[in-house]
């Protein structure tokens, strides 16, 4: 009889140390061949990969609830069954991290900042709030028109002639040109006016615009609505279909020239949008 129960006693010993075994172990039926999962005493690792390998996955709705750790983006990353989402991270993101909310992009800065489409458009930081805009096609200026160069005198001259000519200037500044401000001394007249870079009129050019002058002694200022960057220092040269009646005087800016006399210059001002403008708030107070 001792010797039955002893036999009983092990073999029950043995049961539930089959038993606690079994629950160290992992049962996979009809595993996922997209799916790796690395168990290790100090933890469970996870699929890790690369963001061109997560990208470039062949996968289906079956495949949905896959989670891998994507190495570039230090993130995981869940299939949910038609694209990944990012699942951890201070960041909020859309699917490729272009448009976001970033709350520690450089270490410990204690600022919020907001990004559209690859660019900063808002900043939050401890008593200022920043709105940018940037020079990109497609953005909206705002602030202040600032005159970016002048070539002007006192008192002017005009010639007859209808043969086309040229001014020069040099940008004082970077800014996106507002508009190009001209002199007339006689009736009112068609022009086209084209803006290049560089001085005289072989560089590249960057705009063409025709209007009508005012007529009379008066000046005009010309909007330019293309998307055109002046870099602080360079040269650029503004066209004339006609130089009859555009006004001029002999008192040579350093800045530029006339094409048809380098001993002259015509009334040229050129007025830009800042490189950046914004709304800030500044210890409560609202600076525009």
């Amino acid at each position: 009889m001792k010797y039955f129960l002893s036999l009983l006693s092990m073999l029950l010993l043995c049961l539930i140390s089959a038993e606690l075994a079994a629950q160290n172990e992992l049962q996979v039926k009809a595993p996922n061949g997209n799916v790796l999962l690395e168990v290790r005493e100090e933890g469970v690792i996870v699929k890790k990969v690369t963001t061109a390998e997560r990208t470039g996955f062949s996968l289906t709705t079956t495949d949905k609830g896959l989670l891998v750790y994507d190495a570039d983006l230090s993130a995981f990353f869940t299939w949910n069954g038609t694209q990944w989402k990012q699942i951890d991270g201070p960041d909020m993101a859309d699917a490729d991290k272009d448009t976001k909310i970033q709350v520690e992009k450089n270490t410990d800065e204690d600022m919020i900042r907001f990004d559209a489409a690859g660019d900063e458009q808002l900043l939050v930081a401890p008593g200022q709030v920043s709105v940018h805009s940037d020079f990109k096609a497609g953005r909206t200026y705002t602030g202040p028109v600032t005159l970016n160069a002048s070539i002007y005198g006192t008192g002017f001259v005009v010639s007859s002639s209808t043969e086309p000519d040229w001014q020069s200037f040099t940008a004082t500044a970077a800014g996106k040109v507002h508009s190009l401000q001209l002199t007339f001394g006689g009736p009112s007249q068609t022009y086209t006016i084209s803006l290049y870079e560089g001085e005289g009129v072989g560089g590249n050019l960057l705009t063409t615009k025709s209007f009508t002058s005012p007529g009379g002694n008066t000046s005009m200022q010309i909007s330019i609505s293309d998307e055109i960057i002046l870099a602080p220092g360079a040269k650029y040269t503004v066209g004339f279909s006609s130089r009859q009646d555009i006004g001029y005087y002999f008192n040579v800016s350093p800045d530029g020239r006339a094409g048809s006399n380098p001993n002259a210059d015509y009334f040229v001002r050129v007025y830009t949008y800042g490189e950046k403008y914004g709304v800030n708030v500044v210890d409560g107070t609202l600076n525009i």
